[in-house]
């Protein structure tokens, strides 16, 4: 089920499917770092979100989200690169299909 209530916010322990969107800044784009990638055995990750830009502004994205979709799109058999290159290219406002994904939280703390 898609979590549609707008009154409330989603938690980042919500394991619900959610789609958000985020619109796209000048500076900044999405304000998100991703890891993860089909050559990682890992979905698509939410690694980093900056502060002020879009992706914090919408308060629906947490670090440790899976990227489901990226405007329709299923990128779950992605690879990181491919990944980066469709959220680059995905236009001004962007639908994110997400889910939180526990299982990240010790793959998201290693250092790069």
């Amino acid at each position: 089920p898609v979590n549609r209530n707008h009154n409330q916010k989603p938690s980042p322990t919500d394991s619900r499917v959610r789609i958000v969107g985020v619109t796209r800044q000048k500076v900044g784009g999405l304000g998100i770092s991703i890891k993860g990638g089909s050559e990682h055995k890992l979905p698509i990750l939410i690694s980093r979100i900056f502060k002020d830009q879009a992706a914090d502004q919408t308060g629906e994205l947490f670090v440790g989200d899976a990227i489901i979709k990226v405007n329709g799109e299923l990128i779950t058999s992605c690879q990181h690169d491919e990944a980066v290159n469709i959220l680059r290219n995905a236009g001004d406002i962007v639908m994110l299909t997400v889910k939180h994904y526990r299982a990240a939280t010790p793959f998201l703390q290693k250092s790069n």
